[in-house]
């Protein structure tokens, strides 16, 4: 494979002339976008170090090859012709071997076929790792949502594509107006689409700050939340991706906000936890929906809680923490939810001092279903009289508190670079995850970032969890913030930020990818 004219001072585009071991052309042409699509145009390529080429596809061995970059050509074996063919490209920062070195840009392209009758043109986006970059389809700018919007859901489709529904956006007066749309991004081609309305003939649900949840069988949940003017919402809807077609569920039984959907690996089950009821009450009940059975019904365990987090804890138990109770008092606590196969119903382990200190509104994450941490939040909660549900948060934290989910010893606390409440927080593998704005003091929204990592404690067995900036920079390419945004990971290292508050009132329609830097053996 000859890689032509690699870097050319700082176009957007560059074509690669393919050429198989021996000089036979391969039947597919590569190009790759290393621009940053905002104004600074800034390349993602460095001037020295390697790049490898991988293509991977069904029915074919993996066909690699490096070269340094500043040979600017290739070789790469012949590959099979098939379908589903992607093409990886990675770009090293090394000079003593090629592939050595921290791994520094990285793309993938979208699924392509290679025959013999056939050059197909395909284009592969670098994303810089360990930053943010905006997310860009081609070399002509920035891919956007078709609107911008905040306190939305975005949940990742078992197809790689990510689902984006509902949430908020503000007219020039900055007042809210409530979506029953929803869209889909394509990692694959950085694009965007309109996944249709959340609407079931004319009856539309349009929600906000509502939780989702990817069944089993591929459908995507969407329950409660917030509506127009405040209201408390007690609706459901499910999302098919085989059709791209929306259902009304079935309502719960409880409206609830700051609640919790979560699945129950075991039998496919989804608990719905706690939250705020329409009177400003803590919401006591369970509710768990069945999707063989298409309803809700409310389980014989009661967990009073609202803002709080909640996780898969293994096959068939879910782990809450943190919140506030029924009376409006910050928790420590976390309790173990469990599902008995003989009674097919749920019963509760004791509580459990988890935390350093209550919180609510935090972030919370699972590293691989045995550790677990609240990240920032309030330490306080002023309740309204009569509805401690209802209320303004207080003493907003810069803590990051994990904790084994069953040894009471495993615990620890790491401190990020700033207070962050209502942050966004995504697991990177099973020892790190990326904290992503949220907001400080006078609820102005952040455009910062932090990772979190859990490292052997020195001179013992146990861990500790390190709290430091991403190594290019934590700072995001949205720097007017994002608050009540989405991080999702994409299951390949990269994650993707989507919408959000910014600091002037308005709401984006950006999106931005994160790499996290992956082991990888030397090729």
């Amino acid at each position: 494979m000859r890689l032509h004219n690699l870097f050319r001072g700082m176009v957007c585009i560059i074509p690669l002339v393919l050429a198989a071991c021996g000089g036979d052309p391969t039947p597919f042409d590569l190009e790759l976008v290393v621009n940053d699509c905002d104004a600074t145009r800034t390349s993602v390529i460095p001037p020295n170090g390697s790049v490898v080429v991988t293509v991977s596809g069904e029915g074919m061995s993996n066909v690699s090859k490096g070269a340094w970059l500043r040979d600017r050509s290739l070789s790469l074996p012949e590959v099979a012709t098939g379908k589903n063919r992607i093409a990886t490209v990675e770009v090293f920062d090394g000079t003593t071997a090629i592939g050595a070195g921290n791994l520094v840009a990285v793309g993938t392209s979208a699924s392509f076929e290679v025959s013999e009758n056939d050059t197909p043109k395909v284009t592969v986006v670098m994303y810089r790792v360990n930053g943010f970059a905006l997310v860009r389809a081609d070399g002509t700018g920035c891919s956007t949502l078709a609107e911008g919007r905040a306190g939305h859901t975005a949940r990742l489709l078992q197809d790689g594509r990510v689902l984006i529904a509902g949430g908020y956006t503000v007219d020039e007066s900055q007042a809210k107006r409530f979506l029953a749309d929803a869209e889909i991004f394509d990692p694959a081609t950085g694009t965007f689409a309109s996944a249709g309305k959340i609407c079931e003939g004319a009856d539309c649900m349009a929600v906000a700050f509502s939780k989702s949840v990817l069944l089993r069988d591929g459908r995507v949940l969407i329950v409660g939340g917030e509506e127009e003017g405040g209201a408390v919402s007690a609706r459901t809807a499910i999302f098919d991706p085989d059709d791209g077609s929306w259902t009304l569920g079935p309502e719960l039984e409880t409206g609830r906000r700051g609640h919790t959907a979560t699945l129950v690996n075991a039998n496919g089950a989804v608990l719905v936890v706690g939250g705020v009821d329409a009177e400003g009450q803590v919401v006591p009940t369970v509710e768990v929906f069945e999707p063989s059975a298409n309803r809700f019904r409310t389980a014989r365990v009661e967990i009073p809680r609202a803002f709080h987090g909640a996780s898969p804890a293994g096959a068939g138990a879910v782990l809450v923490a943190g919140g506030i109770d029924a009376e409006g008092v910050p928790l420590a606590t976390s309790r173990i939810v469990l599902w008995s196969q003989g009674s097919d119903d749920y019963d509760l382990n004791p509580a459990r001092d988890s935390l350093a200190a209550g919180s609510l509104r935090a972030g919370f994450v699972s590293f691989g279903g045995t550790n677990f941490a609240s990240v920032g939040g309030a330490k306080g909660w002023q309740p309204e009289a009569g509805s401690p549900g209802a209320g303004v948060p207080s003493s907003y934290t810069e803590e990051a508190q994990w904790f084994h989910g069953t040894d009471p010893r495993e615990k620890g606390v790491g401190l990020m670079q700033a207070k962050r409440l209502d942050p966004c927080v995504v697991a990177l593998d099973a020892k790190r995850a990326l904290v992503v704005g949220g907001f400080q003091a006078g609820n102005s929204p952040l455009a910062n970032s932090d990772v979190l990592a859990l490292v052997p404690s020195d001179g013992s067995t146990r861990e500790e969890l390190a709290v430091a900036p991403p190594a290019n920079g934590g700072a995001l390419k949205e720097t007017k913030g994002r608050g009540y945004t989405t991080c999702t990971a994409l299951g390949d290292g990269r994650v993707v930020v989507i919408g959000g508050l910014r600091n002037d009132g308005t709401v984006a329609a950006s999106a931005e990818i994160y790499v996290a830097q992956q082991a990888r053996e030397t090729k």
